[in-house]
């Protein structure tokens, strides 16, 4: 079966047909081949005719968006569980490392906790005024 034949027996289902496409349909159809291809079509459209009707119950749509909701909503509230456990984790090694610098330094200040050099007051007030 060629393209334009193709075109034209699926046109004639949905849409009328001149005089001379419709005799040209008409001889096309004593061939077995298209005369499968039409039944099998026919088939085809009455099987997706009736599974359509009966597949979507009442309110599909709302019970599909409200699914998508309560997905991103599981989503959303695994995250924020994974994030306090990251956040809480992280908290801890930073006051563990914080202490265990300070106990080496001997010394409780911020910069012993960060492991950074004391400044003395001269190198403060140097630092202060740069550019004499």
């Amino acid at each position: 079966m060629n393209d334009k034949l193709h075109t034209l027996l699926i046109r004639s289902f949905d849409a009328s047909l001149d005089e001379n496409e419709r005799v040209q349909l008409q001889h096309a159809l004593l061939e077995p081949e298209i005369r499968h291809e039409r039944d099998r079509t026919v088939l085809l459209r009455t099987k997706i005719k009736e599974t359509t009707a009966t597949a979507f119950g009442p309110f599909f749509v709302q019970r599909v968006l409200q699914r998508l909701v309560s997905a991103h909503e599981e989503f959303r509230r695994w995250l924020l569980w994974g994030y306090r456990r990251v956040a809480l984790i992280g908290a801890v090694i930073v006051l563990l490392l914080a202490s265990y610098n300070m106990s080496k330094r001997d010394s409780v200040s911020l910069a012993a906790a960060f492991a950074q050099p004391e400044q003395t007051l001269e190198q403060v007030l140097r630092l202060e005024v740069p550019f004499q």
